[in-house]
């Protein structure tokens, strides 16, 4: 697969300034509502773009999409097109199709439906990347020094604070995300099989309930698996996915479903009394449970306290 724009030569982006400057009034057209129907997503689009050796109209580079408007003088270039669109599938990108006459009828909705491929796109390729990250974490964590008590896990509390819709253009939909939860210390592995053993200081699966809102008053009650991987003397990573029932509250924003799955990664320092310090991100959505998944990202700290800190803090107390 080819780097973005890492090919494009110095003709290239000479063809693509001329190609910006002799653009139809359609496509100028199409290019304004466009601009305005992405600034809500967060993301951003690019006009004649170069990708060796050629110029897409409009692009998403962080979804890898490409859109093309379609002219009269494409009325007897098909041929040329479907063999173009093959060579930019090549590369690892997806070509979207529209007739001028689209645009003419209905740019708003062209525009809306550009974003939404671009807004999908962009969350299957982060999905394809997750067991990539998972594989090679995995590995580092198997090879690399452990202490002899990785495998005693505590139950923990945590607390958690964050950005909730930290990717959106749109400072109104951004919100401070907060969050209380409970991780077991039970390692589910080796109750599925004594095999299991053998892998527990190097992965544990532990079972968690949670509570989230943000300050736009969404509520999220939440229940699931946390997968720990140990690396280093105190480096930990963990792979959360849950499900559980989503409010929005005062938010005006929809998330598309009362029942709402998360995935989060977590990567941080484990201290020697078990005190975890991690960062994370997470992505919520419906999974395409209905048409209607707008999803939201979310970044932020957590601070996981071991029960047994707060025991023995308890005690020491007069």
């Amino acid at each position: 697969m080819r780097l973005d724009t890492h090919d494009n030569t110095s003709q290239d982006y000479r063809r693509a300034r001329e190609m910006r400057n002799i653009a139809s009034p359609v496509e100028n057209k199409l290019w304004v509502v466009l601009r305005e129907a992405a600034k809500a997503s967060g993301l951003k689009f690019r006009r004649q773009q170069a990708v060796h050796p050629f110029i897409a109209a409009f692009a998403c580079m962080k979804a890898r999409l490409l859109v093309e408007q379609d002219g009269d003088s494409h009325a007897n270039s098909e041929s040329y097109d479907r063999s173009r669109d093959k060579k930019l599938k090549e590369m690892g990108f997806v070509v979207l199709r529209f007739a001028n006459d689209d645009v003419v009828q209905n740019a708003e909705g062209v525009a809306m439906e550009i974003v939404h491929q671009a807004g999908r796109l962009v969350k299957e390729n982060k999905r394809k990347l997750l067991p990539k990250a998972l594989l090679a974490l995995a590995l580092f964590g198997v090879l690399s020094p452990l202490p002899a008590a990785a495998a005693a896990t505590p139950d923990y509390l945590s607390f958690g604070l964050g950005a909730y819709d930290f990717d959106k253009g749109d400072a109104d939909r951004k919100s401070v995300d907060y969050r209380l939860e409970y991780e077991s210390g039970v390692s589910l592995l080796p109750l599925i099989t004594k095999s299991f053993n053998s892998v527990e200081p190097f992965l544990q699966a532990h079972p968690t309930l949670g509570f989230e809102g943000n300050t736009h008053g969404a509520i999220y009650a939440n229940g699931g698996i946390n997968f720990d991987i140990p690396f280093l003397r105190h480096g930990i990573f963990t792979w959360g996915e849950a499900a559980g029932a989503f409010a929005r509250g005062n938010d005006a924003r929809s998330v598309g479903s009362v029942l709402e799955f998360r995935s989060q990664l977590e990567l941080g320092w484990r201290f020697d009394n078990d005190l975890r310090m991690t960062g994370f991100i997470s992505h919520i959505s419906n999974a395409h449970l209905v048409d209607n998944n707008p999803g939201a990202e979310i970044a932020g700290i957590y601070l996981h306290v071991p029960l047994t800190l707060l025991a023995q803090k308890n005690e020491s107390s007069p």
